[in-house]
């Protein structure tokens, strides 16, 4: 009679939780046996005693399990959940409900497969874990600029009065020093204050029809000055066609090139040279920038656009790097819906593709 009620009530069971695994046994407290009633699981065979099913828990979990079963009150309803090895299957999540009997020591007991309810609510739970921590880094970015921007003001005009006084060169080489830090900080807090707003305009952003030859040739032309100072050799191959256009935010498409020409400055030696170019195919406006740097090993290639991922080093001058500059550039591109491509070989230098939506509607 029991066998028959467990097993109307699996079924019955079943159709409320849409159908998941479900193992019905009887547990006696007092022989320690374990009798199965109804499996779902077809790949396990059921432990015999609780000393051999307590063998298949994992060994995190066992100590937790251990304390619940000697705390049990042996009357209604209780439940516990925790990892089990499953034959051909690995570990997986379980919950174990016990229903007990007020006339003899049979339990009627439970086993529900809930792996993937506990994997969705466990990545659920870091997903908000990870966003409250953004939220706190952020907020923490905004809150130190002020104070970093007053810093600076002050050494400012402690570095003028210095030099009026012709102080020693030692003393100006600190506040140099401070002020260089704090630049750093702000380069990287102005980051990751970007990505957040970047993530934050979803998938629009205002975009107007740009002369992409002439795009091009205005933005190497004024960055011109920049790389020299930093004294290396800029080139220019632009091959695009005078009249090509493409629709894009110009201040945010100019970060990009931005941030992959400093990229290549700081990761360059003194004197070698860098070379833009345009061109087009079919469909698309290509940039290019290409370096003779030290390039990239295959390791860091996997990380390049991860947010604050393992691909962030010092320049050959020291540069510091926020980690943050490619996965903002990556976000940029996606927002145009274009594509990066980068190229590197150690030792020899790094060539970067942009592949920017040519307009047929202009």
């Amino acid at each position: 009679m029991i066998k028959m009620v467990t097993v109307e009530i699996s079924k019955r069971y079943n159709l409320i939780t849409g159908g998941s695994r479900i193992i019905w046994f009887q547990r006696n407290f007092h022989t320690q046996e374990i009798k199965t009633l109804e499996n779902d699981f077809q790949l396990l065979a059921m432990e015999d005693t609780f000393d051999k099913w307590n063998e298949r828990i994992f060994e995190d979990d066992k100590k937790r399990y251990k304390h619940f079963i000697q705390g049990l009150r042996k009357k209604g309803f209780e439940e516990i959940k925790y990892r089990v090895e499953i034959m051909g299957e690995g570990l997986i999540w379980v919950r174990e409900k016990f229903m007990f009997s007020n006339y003899d020591n049979n339990v009627l007991c439970m086993l529900e497969d809930v792996d993937e309810r506990m994997n969705t609510e466990f990545a659920m739970e870091a997903f908000k874990s990870w966003n409250r921590a953004e939220e706190l880094l952020n907020k923490s970015a905004h809150d130190i600029q002020d104070p970093i921007k007053t810093i600076l003001g002050l050494i400012y005009v402690v570095k003028k009065e210095l030099d009026i006084q012709e102080a020693d060169d030692k003393i100006i080489d600190v506040f140099s020093m401070i002020s260089y830090k704090c630049n750093s900080i702000l380069d990287y807090t102005n980051d990751i204050l970007e990505i957040t707003s970047l993530e934050e305009e979803g998938n629009f952003i205002q975009k107007d029809y740009v002369n992409a030859h002439d795009f091009l040739n205005f933005f190497v032309k004024t960055h011109n000055l920049m790389v020299s100072t930093k004294k290396h050799v800029l080139h220019l191959e632009n091959n695009i066609q005078k009249d090509t256009k493409i629709k894009i935010n110009q201040s945010k498409i100019s970060r990009v090139l931005e941030n992959l020409l400093s990229n290549a400055i700081k990761y360059s030696e003194s004197f070698s040279n860098i070379i833009f170019g345009g061109h087009e195919n079919e469909e698309d406006v290509i940039i290019t920038i290409e370096d003779e740097g030290i390039g990239m090993s295959e390791e860091m290639m996997k990380n390049l656009f991860v947010k604050y991922g393992k691909s962030r080093r010092l320049g050959l001058q020291g540069e510091s790097s926020t980690g943050i500059g490619l996965s903002i550039v990556k976000k940029i591109i996606d927002l145009h819906d274009g594509k990066i491509e980068i190229q590197s070989v150690e030792g020899k230098g790094t060539k970067c593709f942009i592949y920017l939506r040519k307009s047929k509607d202009y």
